[in-house]
């Protein structure tokens, strides 16, 4: 309980981190597409919103389902014995955790860490796009700061790596992620909710995005 606890606090120190982010994007009319932009640098203010949208969803996720499964740990004893027998299995409070309710933990894992890189990935981006009114001097330093951030990430991502139990690496982590998520929503018994609502918003949300992402430009200059 008091690490699901724990974790809801800096996800949402980060949740507020990208809402202050996009807020200053926005005053600055810094993601406005414009026809004299070059292609690429189209395509990446399109990517710092999704980003950004996304590092908010994920951090919010994380708060969500952590305060969600320490209520529920709280209540185990109520659950049923064959729960129970399981857990005595377990010699740690993650190792139970990982056992029991492996969904639950791998979703706070994934998504405190997924919304932290998106955020940090977002802000590099930002720094990469070369503005109008900057000089060679101040492009060459927004390039240092972006490659910097960049490479914290890559470091960040390392140490999580040789610091992780359970899974081989992040990659396998997520990928058992989306397996067990994959198993909840169409396994037995089917939630006709899933195939009514879930499955046709994200098609919908899939054709909405690749009309975003090859939208003409807002502006003329």
């Amino acid at each position: 309980f008091e690490w699901t606890a724990n974790l809801g606090a800096p996800a949402a120190l980060v949740a507020g981190a990208v809402m202050a982010t996009s807020s200053e994007l926005r005053d600055e009319r810094a993601l406005v597409t414009r026809k004299s932009d070059r292609a690429w640098v189209r395509q990446a203010k399109k990517a710092i919103k999704v980003l950004l949208v996304g590092s908010f969803a994920w951090e919010v996720l994380c708060v969500f389902v952590s305060t969600v499964t320490g209520t529920m740990l709280l209540s185990i004893g109520e659950r049923s014995a064959g729960t129970a027998s399981k857990a005595l299995l377990t010699s740690t409070p993650m190792g139970f955790l990982q056992a029991n309710h492996e969904f639950e933990y791998l979703t706070c894992r994934i998504a405190f860490i997924q919304g932290l890189m998106q955020w940090l990935g977002a802000v590099a981006l930002k720094y990469a796009i070369p503005q109008p009114d900057e000089g060679q001097a101040m492009i060459k330093m927004n390039r240092f700061v972006a490659m910097l951030l960049a490479s914290t990430m890559v470091l960040m991502m390392s140490f999580y790596n040789t610091h992780m139990n359970f899974y081989g690496n992040y990659a396998c982590m997520f990928a058992r992620w989306a397996r067990l998520g994959w198993r909840i929503l169409v396994g037995a018994p089917v939630e006709p909710l899933i195939f009514l609502f879930c499955l046709p918003c994200m098609a919908w949300t899939g054709y909405l995005g690749y009309q975003a992402f090859t939208a003409e430009p807002d502006e003329d200059s």
